[in-house]
């Protein structure tokens, strides 16, 4: 159950990440339709973080409370890489890279540490996950002009 509480600590640290990300970079589009795209993920992302932080509770673990070290740096290395050229494309880009990596790396912790309790909680998150790759794929597009 410990290396299963730990799993799910990495998977939520990676959804704290994702909704400091969002932050950052949707902060810094003016208000309108791909802004409150980014940000229904982002809630999504939050939401994601709640189911986890109580199942881990509810396991007796003690869940992260934030993204840590690596958030912090994968949050200013957004800034710092939209500071530059903060085009849609591209902030729409990373944000798309960001979700389908993280999402790969959930999957193979999920894969090969989770119960089959714990796997279908997260698979649910996964389901989302996926669909905010195929938003992101869609919001590309728009921005692209295709």
């Amino acid at each position: 159950m410990e290396q299963e509480i730990d799993v799910l600590n990495k998977i939520l640290k990676g959804e704290y990440m994702a909704i400091g990300v969002y932050d950052s970079l949707a902060n810094s589009l003016p208000v309108g339709g791909l802004r409150k795209s980014l940000s229904s993920i982002q809630e999504d992302h939050e939401r994601h973080a709640q189911v986890l932080t109580r199942f881990i509770k509810q396991k007796g673990g003690e869940p992260v409370t934030s993204a840590g070290m690596a958030g912090s740096m994968a949050e200013w290395m957004s800034r710092v890489k939209t500071m530059v050229k903060a085009d849609e494309q591209d902030i729409i880009r990373q944000l798309y890279d960001g979700e389908d990596q993280g999402l790969a790396k959930a999957v193979q912790y999920a894969e090969r540490y989770l119960g089959t309790e714990a796997r279908a909680l997260v698979e649910q998150i996964f389901s989302d996950e996926h669909d905010h790759l195929k938003t992101l794929e869609g919001l590309l597009q728009e921005a692209a002009g295709e």
